[in-house]
């Protein structure tokens, strides 16, 4: 799978790019896709139609078709008549992708500058730079295509400028190509409900890195051992905690639910600062602190002393064996506690509320952060069995078919895995998609050549990712031409909020200038529009790969489901989803065109994870009740081995005083002589009668014992 964007300046003819630096930047010679023709927005590069009318010449927010786009269709839900993709009459029949189609004379717009190429990014092998050093962003000749590999979007900003009246260039989708399939404009986030077609081959992304560790090799998935998918709330009644550790807090969360079918729980809640030396000391002091939070939150909100259920939310690689126990497999996210990997989070945060006495507090359940995401969004009427958390790093978890899960037992219904896939490129999968900027992001983060893929995509490194590009450029003269950028240099001097408060297309000039000021740095108007572009680069990098990996889930289930089109609702959550509207639009695209076969509904969490938990928790809790319940019932059915021992001892008395002659008219156990005094021995010859009386029939049988063997003939008689 291979990534390549573009992302273009819009207040001068300069462009930034970032993608993929490697050998499989595209093969040689390859040929741009048909560039066809809309009457309202000029050549659409990369696809069938325009990416922001789809060829219709309308809004893209429309739901119905004009007549250009297909005739006598105008209903707001395409009918089987949009069976297949809508295409302009003005066009010819759609040619193969390797013939340029041409817009009519006289209808296009002047021909669109020309992309500027940054050394170091693309091309040639990994880590060399691609062609010498650019004099100033050196165009390249009128009509000379971009260099093998580069794929190119023009226009920016927003998908369809136009479309919100814009002044700036008008946009062209965003393309993403993969391994054998082709490129189409990404379909819009309105459009959730697309038909294929049956004729098209189905392409999908690699499935790879996700079927990878279902047999227990490498990070692969984690099944999360979870109640049901869809706890039923108002069903749960009782008071309950959740614990949220976070890189930066913890979150203490006491729900009420009240029961009856009432659905709308009771929640106080309160945010704790976690200093940053924790995160690098010892797992006992982590763990101390997170206990120590409960205790001031209980004391705050007036110290209940009966028993307490907690869920945690702990955001990290775990190996569960259970609801309620789970084995640390490694740090991320800046944490390096010592000893806590390979342990047992959940009896160390017990053994640590246990300090305080605080007895009647028990951790019966521990969930992954993409699992509250999932239940929380399930909260309101629309099941989501898909989550993703974007923030300072990425998740995701799923429910897959049971029988999938080949590290655990189960083969009925479906259970929720955790993908891990932060992991994912740790065996070298990734590095051609690579660029100088993530290899020095790797090497100055605390766990060099671990969890690549969330290097490149959690917001707890884009700031740095900007921060290194900028250090480039500046250094290739592109940047801040003659000033000292030493204060760049310093780790974290470019934080992730500053990324995005800079992409914002009002305010985002003044915030990139503000920001760059703050460094001690002098920016010219072009400065801060280069580092507005690389921020955008960037951060649609990171939609990009996250869609990437929720094509792949979208379409290993629908493959292990077996069905021709899957429609699933989505459950998203984290600051880079929540802050930025672009993030989610270009995640909503992407998906599309790698899973064009699966319809998915992007179902916004707004940061109820405390309250998925809590889901997760209340069911939980009533399970382990009635476990309870089950085992006082069942608790006299069990004998221990004292039980049986003693037992034991009272039989054998009973048997000596039924043997004896005084007393075997008093002993429970009469031991009645039968007068058979041996067993066979194998001289036993001749022919016998035996009867035998039962309860309802009378048998006999007539018996013949040779040195051959015993041949026996019976009749029954029923009484």
């Amino acid at each position: 799978m291979y990534v390549f964007m573009k992302l273009q300046q819009t207040r001068s003819n300069c462009a930034v790019l970032l993608g993929g630096a490697g050998r499989r930047a595209g093969p040689q010679g390859w040929t741009p896709p048909p560039v066809p023709y809309c009457r309202t927005h000029g050549p659409a590069p990369g696809g069938e139609f325009c990416f922001c009318c789809r060829g219709t010449g309308q809004w893209r927010y429309q739901r119905f078709h004009s007549p250009p786009a297909h005739p006598g269709c105008h209903q707001r839900v395409p009918p089987a008549c949009c069976h297949v993709q809508p295409q302009a009459p003005w066009l010819p029949a759609q040619p193969r992708r390797q013939d340029p189609v041409e817009p009519p004379r006289g209808e296009g717009p002047p021909a669109p500058h020309q992309p500027v190429r940054v050394p170091g990014l693309w091309g040639g092998k990994r880590g060399e730079r691609a062609g010498p050093p650019h004099p100033a962003f050196k165009h390249p000749l009128p009509g000379q295509r971009p260099a093998s590999g580069l794929l190119q979007v023009r226009g920016h900003d927003d998908v369809g400028a136009a479309a919100f009246g814009s002044a700036r260039p008008r946009g062209q989708p965003l393309l993403h190509r993969h391994r054998g399939a082709q490129l189409c404009p990404l379909p819009p986030a309105a459009r959730s409900r697309r038909r294929h077609d049956a004729a098209e081959p189905r392409r999908c992304p690699d499935l790879g890195p996700l079927r990878q560790g279902r047999g227990g090799e490498g990070p692969g998935e984690l099944p999360v051992w979870t109640p049901g998918q869809r706890p039923l709330l108002h069903a749960e009644k009782g008071d309950l905690m959740v614990v949220e550790l976070c890189q930066s807090h913890v979150r203490t969360l006491f729900v009420t639910l009240l029961g009856d079918g009432n659905q709308s729980p009771q929640l106080m809640y309160k945010t704790f600062e976690l200093p940053a030396d924790k995160l690098q000391g010892t797992g006992e002091v982590l763990f101390d602190f997170v206990a120590q939070c409960v205790q001031k939150f209980l004391e705050e909100i007036g110290n209940p002393q009966h028993r307490l259920p907690v869920g945690f939310v702990f955001p990290f690689s775990c190996r569960q064996t259970g609801l309620g126990k789970a084995e640390l497999i490694s740090w991320s996210k800046g944490f390096q506690c010592s000893d806590v990997e390979g342990k047992d989070v959940v009896q160390l945060l017990q053994a640590a509320i246990n300090k305080l006495e605080l007895y009647h507090v028990e951790v019966i359940a521990l969930l992954n952060d993409t699992v509250g995401t999932m239940m929380a969004s399930s909260w309101g009427g629309k099941p989501c069995e898909i989550a993703l958390v974007m923030g300072t790093g990425t998740n995701s978890c799923f429910m897959a078919e049971a029988q999938l899960v080949e590290v655990v037992e189960e083969n009925n219904g479906r259970m929720c895995v955790n993908s891990e896939w932060g992991c994912f490129g740790d065996d070298g999968a990734l590095n051609d998609v690579l660029t100088p900027y993530d290899h020095r992001v790797d090497q100055e983060s605390s766990n060099p050549g671990e969890r690549r893929f969330e290097k490149m995509v959690g917001g707890l490194y884009l700031g740095e990712i900007v921060r290194h590009a900028m250090l480039m450029l500046a250094a290739e003269q592109a940047l801040f031409i003659g000033a000292s950028t030493s204060t760049l240099g310093s780790k974290d001097a470019f934080k992730t909020q500053q990324v995005l408060e800079i992409m914002d297309n009002e305010t985002g000039m003044a915030k990139a200038r503000s920001a760059l000021e703050a460094l001690g740095l002098q920016p010219s108007e072009r400065d801060c529009c280069r580092v507005q572009q690389i921020c955008r680069a960037v951060v649609s990098r990171a939609a990009a790969l996250s869609a990437m990996g929720l094509a792949a889930i979208l379409s290993l289930m629908c493959r292990s489901r077996e069905l021709e089109r899957l429609v699933v609702n989505v459950g998203v959550d984290g600051e880079l989803y929540r802050a930025h509207a672009r993030f989610g639009e270009i995640l909503q695209s992407v998906t599309g065109l790698l899973a064009p076969e699966c319809a998915a509904t992007l179902v916004p969490a707004a940061d109820t994870n405390g309250l998925g938990v809590a889901m997760v928790t209340a069911v939980a809790q009533r399970m382990l009740t009635q476990r309870h319940e089950v085992e006082q019932l069942l608790a006299p059915l069990r004998l221990s081995r004292a039980d049986l021992e003693r037992v034991q001892g009272l039989m054998r008395q009973e048997m000596e005083r039924g043997l004896g002659r005084d007393s075997n008219a008093d002993a429970s156990v009469r031991m009645l002589p039968t007068y058979v005094c041996n067993t066979p021995d194998g001289t036993e010859r001749g022919d016998f009668l035996a009867l035998d009386l039962g309860g309802t029939n009378f048998r006999v049988l007539v018996v013949r014992v040779m040195e051959e063997g015993i041949h026996m003939a019976s009749e029954i008689y029923v009484i």
